[in-house]
C-alpha cells in the first residue's frame, strides 16, 4: 500500500489522515468507480493491492500524462522567466505561416482572390513581427532579455492565431479542390464506361446488319452502315482525345471559394453536353438498325414465346443424362437412343436459333424438342423402374449368397464338431456317420447353388435355398442332439470311473453287494451282451458250489480275459457232445448229396 501510494499519489485527491490502505482504495474508488470493485475489476488484499492487467495499463498511462503536463508547465514558467516565450511564439507563428503558403503552392490556390488576400494579410502581420525579432538579434546579439523586451507582448499574442486564420482559409478551399477534382474524376470514369457501352450498341447493331444482309436492300444496308460508322467515329474521338482532355484542364464552372456543397455543382458542363450528343448518334443508329431488322424483331418474339417452355425442358434433358449413362451401365437396351433424339432436337433449335431469321421454323423446331424431352423421359423412367427392380432382384440375390455362405460355414463346423465326437471314443453314437454323410451332401448342394445361380431364376433358386436350409437345419438339430447325448454318457461315465477311485473298498463292497446282475451290466454299458454275461455268471456260480477254490478260478478268469483282449488269440475250446453229433449229421448230408448226383463221395 505504501509503495502504491508513493507511486500514484497525484492520481487522487489529498485525503490528510487517512492510512496507506483507505487513501488507495479512495484513490480506486475516484479513478473507477465503485461498479468496477463490484466486478472483481480491483480487490483490496491485506498487504497488497490485486487488480486486472489493463487497469495497471491505464494507471500508468494516466500517471505518464500527468507528469507530461507537469514538466510541460514547468518548462512555460520557465521559459516566461527566461524571456524566450515571446522568440518561439514568432518563430511558430511564422513557420505555421510559411508551410501554408507551401501547401497553397502546391494545390495551384495561391492565385485564387480569398486565398491571396489571406497570404497577403498574414505575411504582412507576421512578416513584421519576424523583421523586430531579426533587428533585436542584429542589435542585442544573445541578450535573450533584450531580444524578448524589443519584441511588443501586443503585437506577439495574435501571431500564431493570424497563421491559424491563414491555414483555415487555405485548407477549405484546397478540400474544396480536392473534392472538385474527385468529383470531376468520378464523372469522367462514368462517362468512360458510358462511352463503352455505346460502343457496344453501335457493334451490336453492326452485327444484326450483318448477319442479316441477305434479307434486305442494298440500300437499306448502306444507311444502317453509315449511321453506325458516324457514331463510331464521335465515339473514338471522345475516348481518344477529349475526355482526357478535359480531365486534364481540371474542374470548370465551380466556386472553390463558396460555401455550398460542392457534390451538387456541375464541375464539368461540357462534358454532359458531350455524352448527350453521342448517344443522340447511338440512338438514332439503333433506330436506323430497328426499321431494317423487321425480321430479327418477329425472331426475337418467336424466341420469347417458347423460351421457357424451351428451358425447361433443356433441364429435363440435361437431368437425364446420368439415369441414362446408369441404364447403359446396367445393360439396358433402348434408353440411349431417345435421348440422343432429344439432343439432337435440340441441336436443330440451336441452329435455327443461331440463324435467327425463321420465326415458324424455329417454332417448329422448338416443339420438335419438348416433344422428344417428353418421350426421352418416358422411357428413362421405365428404364429407372427397371434398374430398381434389377437392384433389388440385386440385394436380394446377395442376400441369399450371404446366406449360403453361413449355411456351409455351420455344416463345416457341425460336421468337424461330429467327426471329432466320433474319434473322441465316441464311434457307438447311433445314426452319426449317416448324419456326417447327409451334411456332405447338403454341403455339394451348396455348392451346386453357388454355381447355378447365374443361369436361374430368383424365385426357384430362392425356393432352392430354402428347402436346403431347412434340411440343414435338421440336420445340424439331430447332431446337436446326438452329440449332447453322448455327452451326456461320457460325462456320467466318466463320474462313475470316477467314483471307483474315490470310494473306501467297504463303501465299493457293499455297493457291489446290493447291486443286480442287471443293474451292474447297464452301468458298465454291456446290455447287449446281458444274456452272454449272465450265462458265465451261472457258470460261476456252479464251479462254486462245485468247491471250486477262488484263487484258481480267478486265475482262469484274467487268463482267458488277457489271451483274447490283448493277444488277440483265443484258447482252442474242445468240442462238445452236440457239437459232435452235428459234425457227424453234417458229414452224412454231404456223402448222401455226392451219391445222388452221381459223384464220387
Amino acid at each position: 500500500y505504501d509503495h502504491f501510494c508513493q507511486e500514484y499519489r497525484m492520481l487522487g485527491p489529498r485525503c490528510p489522515g487517512y492510512s496507506s490502505r483507505a487513501h488507495c482504495e479512495q484513490l480506486l474508488r475516484s479513478i473507477f468507480g465503485v461498479e468496477a470493485e463490484k466486478q472483481n475489476q480491483f480487490a483490496m488484499g491485506k498487504t497488497k493491492i490485486f487488480m486486472k492487467s489493463h487497469l495497471l495499463s491505464f494507471l500508468r498511462a494516466v500517471m505518464s500524462l500527468r507528469v507530461r503536463n507537469l514538466a510541460k508547465r514547468l518548462q512555460r514558467q520557465w521559459r516566461l522567466h527566461m524571456g524566450t516565450e515571446r522568440i518561439r511564439k514568432v518563430e511558430e507563428a511564422w513557420e505555421k505561416f510559411e508551410a501554408v503558403a507551401g501547401i497553397a503552392r502546391a494545390r495551384a490556390i495561391e492565385t485564387l482572390p480569398l486565398v491571396a488576400r489571406a497570404l497577403t494579410d498574414g505575411r504582412e502581420k507576421i512578416g513584421a513581427v519576424v523583421q523586430l525579432l531579426e533587428d533585436a538579434r542584429r542589435t542585442h546579439g544573445a541578450d535573450i532579455h533584450k531580444i524578448a523586451a524589443a519584441l511588443p507582448n501586443e503585437k506577439v499574442r495574435p501571431l500564431y492565431s493570424i497563421a491559424e486564420a491563414v491555414d483555415a482559409v487555405v485548407d477549405r478551399v484546397a478540400q474544396r479542390k480536392i473534392a472538385a477534382e474527385e468529383l470531376l474524376a468520378l464523372r469522367i470514369t462514368r462517362a468512360m464506361d458510358t462511352v463503352l457501352r455505346l460502343m457496344d450498341r453501335v457493334i451490336t447493331v453492326e452485327r444484326e446488319c450483318g448477319e442479316v444482309a441477305d434479307a434486305i436492300s442494298k440500300a437499306e444496308r448502306d444507311k444502317c452502315e453509315i449511321a453506325c460508322r458516324k457514331a463510331r467515329e464521335q465515339l473514338q474521338t471522345l475516348q481518344a482525345s477529349e475526355l482526357p482532355a478535359l480531365k486534364l484542364a481540371g474542374p470548370v464552372g465551380i466556386n472553390l471559394e463558396g460555401h455550398e456543397d460542392v457534390s451538387s455543382a456541375e464541375v464539368c458542363p461540357s462534358l454532359s453536353e458531350l455524352i448527350e450528343q453521342t448517344t443522340e448518334l447511338v440512338t438514332e443508329a439503333e433506330a436506323v438498325g430497328q426499321e431494317i431488322l423487321w425480321v430479327r424483331r418477329a425472331f426475337k418474339a418467336a424466341v420469347e414465346e417458347v423460351q421457357s417452355e424451351l428451358e425447361a425442358a433443356l433441364t429435363a434433358l440435361e437431368a437425364l443424362q446420368e439415369q441414362a449413362r446408369r441404364c447403359v451401365a446396367e445393360g439396358l437396351d433402348g434408353i440411349v437412343e431417345p435421348v440422343d433424339v432429344a439432343w439432337q432436337r435440340q441441336a436443330d433449335a440451336e441452329e435455327v436459333l443461331q440463324a435467327a431469321k425463321d420465326a415458324d421454323g424455329y417454332r417448329v423446331a422448338a416443339a420438335a424438342f419438348v416433344s422428344a424431352v417428353r418421350d426421352a423421359e418416358l422411357t428413362v423412367e421405365r428404364g429407372r423402374e427397371e434398374l430398381a427392380k434389377r437392384e433389388a432382384e440385386k440385394q436380394e440375390r446377395i442376400a441369399l449368397q450371404a446366406q449360403l455362405d453361413t449355411m456351409q460355414q455351420q455344416l463345416d463346423e457341425k460336421r468337424a464338431v461330429a467327426r471329432q465326437s466320433m474319434e473322441v471314443r465316441m464311434a457307438n453314437i447311433s445314426g452319426m456317420p449317416q448324419l456326417i454323410h447327409e451334411v456332405d451332401c447338403i454341403v455339394q448342394e451348396i455348392a451346386d447353388l453357388r454355381g447355378g445361380a447365374v443361369g436361374r431364376t430368383l424365385e426357384d433358386w430362392r425356393s432352392d435355398i430354402q428347402d436346403v436350409a431347412q434340411r440343414a437345419r435338421v440336420v445340424i438339430d439331430t447332431i446337436d442332439a446326438q452329440v449332447t447325448q453322448a455327452t451326456k454318457a461320457r460325462q456320467e461315465e466318466f463320474n462313475r470311473r470316477m467314483l471307483a477311485f474315490t470310494q473306501s473298498p467297504d463303501a465299493k463292497r457293499a455297493q457291489a453287494e446290493h447291486t443286480s446282475p442287471a443293474a451292474f451290466l447297464e452301468s458298465e454299458g454291456l446290455v447287449a451282451h446281458e444274456s452272454s454275461l449272465l450265462e458265465i455268471l451261472r457258470l460261476i456260480q456252479t464251479v462254486q458250489k462245485a468247491g471250486a477254490p477262488r484263487s484258481g478260478v480267478q486265475r482262469c478268469l484274467n487268463h482267458w480275459v488277457k489271451s483274447t483282449w490283448l493277444n488277440g488269440t483265443s484258447p482252442v475250446l474242445p468240442p462238445t457232445a452236440g457239437e459232435v453229433v452235428g459234425q457227424d449229421n453234417l458229414a452224412e448230408r454231404k456223402l448222401r448229396k455226392c451219391v445222388t448226383i452221381g459223384h464220387k463221395p
